[in-house]
């Protein structure tokens, strides 16, 4: 199995991340999916972060908003992740895309050593967070 950058990595390394906000599914109040997209700013530019079954998107967005749901069973939450330890105001140093199993990841570590893996699982379509 084999999984592809479908977008060119944005010039993020060696920048200081300003922002982090990680837009969720919820089923049921339930957290579904925890990290459907991730929202980085770098050098005042916004840059989004997500998957799909061994495809791994980058792409330069407008900031996250609020998203607007229309019922309480399946929802999209925006999760302001700024005051996270380690990530923002750290210095972007490496990032490191593979596969483990029926998972593709991405590993993004910051100066410091604090290191964010985003791990998205084909069988479930859905990505997990562990730093």
């Amino acid at each position: 199995m084999e999984y592809t950058l479908a977008r060119k990595q944005p010039e993020i390394l060696g920048q200081l991340c300003q922002g982090f906000y990680l837009l969720q599914h919820q089923v049921a109040f339930n957290i579904s999916d925890f990290a459907n997209v991730a929202y980085f700013k770098f050098e005042n530019r916004w840059v989004r972060l997500y998957f799909e079954p061994n495809i791994i998107f980058w792409g330069e967005h407008e900031p996250p908003q609020e998203p607007e749901n229309s019922n309480l069973e399946s929802m999209l939450v925006l999760v302001n992740l700024n005051e996270m330890n380690g990530i923002v105001g750290f210095t972007l140093n490496s990032i490191e895309y593979g596969l483990k199993g029926n998972n593709v990841f991405a590993s993004l570590t910051f100066e410091g050593g604090k290191c964010l893996v985003f791990s998205h699982s084909s069988e479930t379509d859905t990505t997990s967070i562990r730093c």
